[in-house]
C-alpha cells in the first residue's frame, strides 16, 4: 500500500513539473517570437536585446535563446560576443546543428577558416539535409583553395535545397 500510494504521489508531482515546463515553454516561445520579430521585421536590435536578456534571466537553461541573442550581436557586428553565446548554445544543446552553423559563420568572419571548417562539418553530421551548411563549408573550402571540395559542397547544398523544397511541397499537399 505505501508503494502505491508513493507512486501515485510521484505520478501527480511529475505531471505538475510537466505542467509547470510547459508552461515555461510556452511563454518562452512567446518571447522568442516577440523577439524574432523586433530583429528581423522591425530591426529593432535594442529593444530585442533587453527583450531576450529577460528571456534569458528566466531561462538561463534554454540554449535557443543564447542562439537567438548571438544572432542579435550578429547583426549588430559584434562578432566575438556574438561566438560566446553561440557557444553557450552549443554547450547547453550540442545536438543543434543552426548553432554549428552560426559558429561556423561568425568564425569564418572571423578568418578562421579552419574553425569554420571544422563546425560546418559538425553542423552536416548532424542534418545531412542542411543546405546552408553546406554553401558554408563550400565557401570555407573555397577560401582553403580546395576547389574540388568548394564543388562537392555546392553539389550537396543543391541536393540538400531540392530535397527541402519537395519536402515542402509534400507538406502542403
Amino acid at each position: 500500500m505505501k508503494k502505491m500510494l508513493v507512486l501515485l504521489l510521484s505520478g501527480v508531482f511529475l505531471s505538475g513539473i510537466s505542467a509547470v515546463f510547459a508552461q515555461v515553454l510556452d511563454t518562452t516561445q512567446e518571447s522568442y517570437i516577440e523577439i524574432k520579430k523586433l530583429l528581423y521585421v522591425d530591426d529593432n536590435y535594442k529593444e530585442a536585446m533587453v527583450k531576450v536578456n529577460e528571456a534569458i534571466e528566466a531561462n538561463p537553461e534554454v540554449a535557443e535563446l543564447y542562439l537567438l541573442r548571438g544572432k542579435i550581436y550578429e547583426e549588430m557586428d559584434d562578432k566575438w560576443t556574438a561566438l560566446a553565446d553561440f557557444d553557450k548554445a552549443i554547450q547547453l544543446d550540442p545536438k543543434d546543428d543552426d548553432a554549428y552553423y552560426w559558429r561556423a559563420s561568425v568564425k569564418h568572419d572571423l578568418n578562421s577558416p579552419q574553425g569554420a571548417y571544422i563546425d560546418s562539418t559538425r553542423c552536416i553530421h548532424l542534418n545531412p539535409n542542411n543546405s546552408s551548411c553546406y554553401t558554408l563549408r563550400a565557401m570555407v573550402r573555397s577560401d582553403l583553395g580546395d576547389n574540388a571540395g568548394f564543388t562537392a559542397d555546392m553539389d550537396r547544398a543543391s541536393a540538400a535545397m531540392q530535397r527541402e523544397f519537395q519536402s515542402q511541397r509534400s507538406v502542403g499537399k
